[in-house]
């Protein structure tokens, strides 16, 4: 992951250019956006409402599940899948992996499979998502021969600190196009607030919206 040193913003930087055979966006013709999720740490107070929220749209989010996190929270995990939501692979621990050995990448993507399929029944195969941003060719490789394509993203749009929710919303517009995939984390405060109104000037601009799955292959 990279940042302009002139820029205080890292969402304008983030994220770095796709590398070979990675999810980036989907057909740059075709009117439809991508929104999905990174289950880390606490979202008690921001994933109902989000999951709701796709429910009142009536689409789908594509969630990435981190394996602690589906230890910690399984209700949460549960509940996602019960509403027909695609779970994918965010990692076990969210540490960064270019820096793991073998063994401690094939077991940070097996221990999260291996939690999902057991606490939700479902697998989290085809796709997952580095954690931190780090990566490079040779872990894709790797991945990829585990079996996982790596499903990455065109915007990185929470909120940021204590800045107003309309900021977040301007910044997620402002990078809205054709194939974009969104990217918002269900542990920051007020996230669901600037998912909603994203949703809503987007759908009003006639985009459809869609999980990685149909965007990829639209």
């Amino acid at each position: 992951m990279t940042q302009g040193s002139g820029d205080r913003d890292p969402r304008l930087q983030f994220p770095s250019a796709p590398l070979s055979n990675e999810i980036w966006q989907g057909n740059p013709d075709k009117k439809s956006v991508a929104f999905t999720f990174d289950t880390e740490e606490d979202t008690a107070a921001e994933l109902p409402k989000i999951l709701d929220l796709l429910d009142e749209f009536d689409c789908k989010g594509t969630f990435f599940i981190r394996g602690e996190w589906a230890e910690e929270q399984p209700d949460a995990l549960r509940e996602i899948v019960r509403r027909g939501h695609p779970v994918h692979n965010h990692t076990w621990s969210h540490r960064a992996m270019t820096v793991m050995d073998d063994a401690e990448i094939v077991g940070e993507l097996q221990k999260t499979e291996d939690v999902v399929q057991r606490v939700a029944g479902v697998s989290t195969k085809p796709y997952w998502r580095i954690p931190i941003g780090y990566r490079n060719e040779e872990l894709m490789e790797k991945v990829e021969r585990l079996g996982y394509r790596h499903a990455w993203l065109s915007a990185f749009a929470d909120p940021r600190g204590d800045d107003p929710p309309e900021k977040a919303i301007e910044f997620g517009l402002s990078r809205a196009r054709n194939g974009v995939i969104f990217l918002y984390h269900p542990r920051v405060p007020g996230v669901s607030v600037v998912v909603k109104a994203v949703m809503t000037a987007l759908r009003d601009q006639g985009y459809a919206f869609q999980t990685v799955a149909e965007i990829s292959a639209a």
